[in-house]
């Protein structure tokens, strides 16, 4: 079986946030955005995977190199080049060279609620269909966004472009579902077919859609991957996107830590870092907020109203280690009401606490 890596598009600035942050390491419970897209693809079986950056790429390789992730990770700066195309090339430099067999996953970093069995299923499917390339798709008849490709199909229903503007396709021809931005494509492959993409006539840009239509009219079987999920590939580009993320990751962790041994008395009003550990028969009352490295041990109950605080940021950009706050709480302790557990906070096993800032 052909190895799977991933070419993850992050070249995105955080113009559409309007931030000097790049979006791909904006946080969603304390984690870069960028790095739930990785893990994901981990989960999924990707082993490698070759991070194209933009203007900031410093910055983000700085940030998500932080991050303990389960697979290899290159980063490579897109340097003056622009458009998608020109960093799919780019990024393919940060790949191995001497292994052409592989499954290659083209992933945008703003999608930060992407699913690894979504992924894993996408993978099989192009597998069994032996496709050079499988579009992810959304169900026929349901839009997503205005501005997204359209599935262009042949009298024999077989998929033969992407286009963005639909009444343009030829009569022949009809329209079919919506595209969502993710590929995957043989490694052998790709890299020919980039080269050979010229700019849309209409829109005056070259897109990685066109990687469709090249393989499909060099006789190229175009496999689609419907995805029914599909509020979990918007991509973030606004404040209230980045909300929306937030509050849906906050309630699978939630989700995770409850299937766990985790009581939460208000699941609604608890706010827990996706990097905070924590033990078994722990009860978390409402209006708690963990954060950043926190680790809460077995029996402890935390709350209400306890912030574990993070540590300060220097010229607001980071965090120290990339974590927030380094605070233990020790098994069988109770963290009382309007408790504030600072800066490498350190809670006893077997402890009892007031509304004070508990340090070691």
């Amino acid at each position: 079986m052909a190895s799977l890596n991933a070419l993850v598009i992050a070249t995105g600035t955080g113009e559409p946030l309007l931030s000097v942050r790049p979006k791909p390491i904006h946080l969603l419970c304390g984690r870069p955005m960028v790095s739930y897209v990785l893990a994901a693809l981990a989960e999924a079986g990707v082993t490698s995977a070759s991070v194209v950056t933009g203007p900031d790429g410093g910055w983000i390789a700085k940030r998500v190199s932080a991050e303990p992730l389960a697979l290899s990770i290159r980063f490579v700066d897109q340097g003056g080049a622009s458009g998608n195309v020109e960093a799919a090339l780019i990024g393919l430099d940060g790949l191995d060279d001497n292994d052409d067999e592989v499954d290659l996953l083209l992933v945008p970093a703003d999608i930060p609620l992407l699913r690894s069995d979504v992924v894993a299923a996408m993978i099989a499917s192009h597998r069994a269909t032996r496709s050079a390339c499988t579009v992810m798709v959304g169900p026929a008849g349901v839009d997503v966004a205005q501005s997204a490709s359209r599935v262009v199909l042949d009298r024999r229903g077989a998929c033969v472009a992407l286009t963005r503007t639909p009444d343009r396709v030829a009569e022949t021809n009809r329209i079919g579902p919506e595209a969502l931005g993710i590929f995957v494509v043989r490694r052998d492959v790709l890299a020919p077919v980039l080269r050979r993409i010229v700019p849309d006539p209409f829109t005056r840009q070259a897109s990685l859609d066109a990687i469709v239509e090249v393989l499909a009219d060099s006789g190229n079987q175009i496999g689609l991957f419907e995805n029914d999920r599909l509020d979990d590939v918007v991509p973030v580009d606004s404040r209230h996107h980045l909300a929306d993320a937030e509050a849906e990751l906050r309630r699978r962790t939630n989700d995770y830590w409850m299937r766990r041994g985790v009581t939460m008395v208000d699941p609604a009003t608890t706010y827990i870092d996706s990097t905070v550990l924590l033990g078994r028969d722990v009860t978390i009352f409402p209006s708690t907020m963990l954060q950043g490295a926190t680790v809460v041990g077995d029996r402890s109950q935390i709350g209400p109203f306890t912030r574990s605080q993070r540590l300060p940021h220097r010229h607001g950009l980071r965090d120290r280690n990339g974590q927030g706050i380094e605070a233990v709480v020790g098994d069988e302790c109770v963290v009382g009401r309007l408790a504030s557990l600072g800066p490498g906070s350190a809670v006893k096993g077997a402890t009892r606490t007031g509304p004070l800032c508990c340090r070691d």
